[in-house]
């Protein structure tokens, strides 16, 4: 299973699915760091008290469960600027791993998203 995770900008929301905390078994929080000239989004483990830090996994029993993630507007901002995203759609991309030294990240190459677009409800 890849790491995969999905921008639902309507909704300000990340979700990341189950391969991304199967791979990062160890810590509950990470930092989301974009590369603009590489168009990457690097997820980075990093404690609790660190910079810009997010709750990977949702509260209780179930140590692999994913959570949707409320992504602070700048953040999201950023992103649409950078790719040109339409604000009323979600985007999936799949990830790899990334070992450099004693860090491990996840990376996700921005250029291939995958453009969801949302149906009305009616």
């Amino acid at each position: 299973m890849n790491p995969i995770i999905t921008f639902n900008l309507y909704r300000s929301t990340v979700y990341i699915n189950t391969a991304c905390l199967r791979e990062f078994t160890n810590l509950e929080y990470a930092q989301f760091l974009i590369s603009a000239p590489e168009k990457q989004l690097k997820l980075r483990l990093c404690g609790e008290n660190n910079r810009d830090s997010v709750r990977l996994r949702s509260a209780g029993n179930n140590r692999f469960a994913p959570r949707h993630i409320r992504c602070y507007n700048e953040f999201l901002n950023e992103l649409v600027l950078l790719m040109k995203w339409n604000q009323k759609c979600r985007y999936k991309l799949i990830g790899c791993v990334e070992i450099n030294g004693d860090e491990t990240n996840l990376v996700f190459n921005l250029n291939l998203a995958e453009e969801i677009i949302l149906h009305e409800k009616t």
